[in-house]
Order: C-alpha cells, then sequence, then structure tokens
C-alpha cells in the first residue's frame, strides 16, 4: 500500500541512490530540517494508527477515512518538502538515519499489522477506507 510508504518517505529522501559528486557538506540546519519533518511524519503516522485501531466495523471505518483525510495532504506537503535534500554528504547522511531510523522501525511494524488487520476484514466493507488507504 502507498500509505505504509510514507513511513521511509524522509529516511529515503535524505539517501540518493548513488554517491554524488557534489553533495552538500555537512549542514546542521537541513539535518535539523530533517529530524523536525521526520518527527512530525512520525506524529501524523502515529495518529493515524491510533485511529485505524479503533476500526472494527463499517462505520468506524468511514468515521476514520474522514478523520485521516487532513493527515493525507500535510503528509504530501512534508514529502514534496524533501525534495533537494537528497544531496547531503556522507557525515551528514549518517547523523540523519541514525536519528530517523528508530523513529521509524516499531511504526512501520505497526502499520503493517494494522493494514493486514483492514485487508483480511476487506476494509470491514467500508469503500471509504479502502479507497483512502489505497491512494495514500
Amino acid at each position: 500500500m502507498k500509505y505504509l510508504s510514507l513511513i521511509t518517505v524522509l529516511a529515503t529522501a535524505a539517501l540518493p541512490v548513488s554517491p554524488a559528486a557534489d553533495s552538500l557538506p555537512a549542514d546542521t540546519s537541513a539535518m535539523e530540517d530533517i529530524i523536525g519533518m521526520a518527527e512530525e511524519m512520525v506524529e501524523i503516522l502515529t495518529h493515524t494508527a491510533d485511529v485505524l485501531d479503533t476500526v472494527t466495523d463499517k462505520n468506524s471505518a468511514d468515521v476514520a477515512a474522514a478523520a485521516l483525510a487532513p493527515l493525507k495532504e500535510r503528509a504530501k506537503a512534508i514529502q514534496a518538502a524533501t525534495m533537494g535534500m537528497e544531496k547531503m554528504d556522507d557525515a551528514t547522511k549518517e547523523r540523519v538515519m541514525q536519528t530517523l531510523l528508530p523513529l521509524f522501525s516499531s511504526l512501520g511494524q505497526r502499520m503493517d499489522d494494522i493494514m493486514q488487520r483492514l485487508e483480511a476484514n476487506d476494509f470491514y466493507g467500508s469503500e471509504a477506507l479502502k479507497q483512502f488507504m489505497s491512494d495514500n
């Protein structure tokens, strides 16, 4: 599901596919910006997981889809804000990753478990929740 990929958006945005010759030098403010956005993303995804944990039937699934809609836009804005930050030097990337990986590791497993439950129950018959999760 696309929604689960939000967990790694910030972490992977900080890592180029291959080392860039024109990497930016260690920049504390850029690193702090990425970490700040990652922390906000963790808050969004934690709230998302909390809301999805309440889904037990069609009505609660529809309510969850409506409640989560505003979070989707903020998550997309964070993703867009990370564009262009991939040209960090290796030392900065390492420091960022040491901070981000612990933030996202347990959250990733929690979201995987939630998605398995939702999919196993066909999103409790809620087309709204199914659409929301497949779009995001």
